[in-house]
């Protein structure tokens, strides 16, 4: 549901579209003290750790890669 809404956001990868959505809809389930803290562990675990990781892993393999190219230069 809350994807289906995303892709129609006006905005760069549907921030306060999607947190708006989410708390729509868990607001009837969750007490009104905890969605905000909700809401952001919900986006800290969809978005933010994908992102991480996959910085890890992109400059990982790019420095790994570096290493490589200046050992060829070198003749090596």
């Amino acid at each position: 549901m809350i994807t289906a809404v995303m892709y129609f956001a006006p905005t760069p990868g549907a921030s306060g579209v999607a947190e708006a959505a989410f708390t729509f809809l868990f607001s009837g389930y969750v007490n009104h003290s905890d969605i905000v803290s909700l809401t952001f562990t919900w986006r800290l675990f969809t978005i933010y750790i994908g992102v991480i990781i996959g910085m890890i892993i992109f400059y990982g393999k790019l420095f790994r890669n570096h290493d490589k190219i200046e050992v060829n230069k070198l003749g090596g």
